[in-house]
């Protein structure tokens, strides 16, 4: 397992409703951005084979400043709350009923549902406006941290940046 991520598949966190943006992903785990990764047999973005049964989520590791809960980000960060997407950013979702929260840390832009808990939750991509679902049977640790660097966590923990 690669540090600071883990996979979790078969829509533990709840099926999505609506597209299925990407499926049968092979990412080698240095990409920038989900969308970036290459698709088996190069399949296009909205082509799946798959339903949101297998729905992908990741559980990130959040270590900021010495504190390991999530609940110190919301507070320490400002939230803006917005009303559309960039094509590629990543967001997770813990339950459809939750309230929306964008953040901005360092270079990323992160979105994060449940101010609980912002290391879990189902992933979801934008693609031309509209957030869609990441549908995997094979979701590995490559691909969960892939999402958990573009939301900002590494190793050494969310926006941080190893020392000498």
């Amino acid at each position: 397992m690669l540090i600071g991520s883990l996979p979790v598949r078969g829509a533990a966190f709840g099926e999505g409703q609506g597209r299925i943006i990407l499926d049968d992903l092979v990412c080698n785990g240095s990409e920038s951005t989900l969308i970036n990764c290459p698709r088996k047999q190069n399949i296009a973005l909205f082509e799946s084979d798959c339903t949101h049964s297998e729905d992908a989520g990741v559980s990130c590791e959040c270590e900021l400043l010495g504190f390991s809960t999530a609940s110190y980000i919301m507070t320490y960060y400002m939230i803006v709350c917005l009303a559309s997407c960039a094509d590629g950013l990543v967001r997770l979702l813990v339950s459809e009923d939750s309230s929306t929260f964008y953040m901005g840390l360092a270079d990323y832009d992160a979105t994060y549902y449940d101010k609980d808990d912002l290391r879990v939750g189902r992933v979801e991509v934008c693609y031309d406006g509209r957030y869609g679902a990441v549908c995997e049977d094979e979701w590995e640790d490559k691909e969960a941290s892939v999402v958990c660097r573009q939301l900002g966590f590494s190793r050494y923990g969310i926006g941080a940046l190893p020392t000498a």
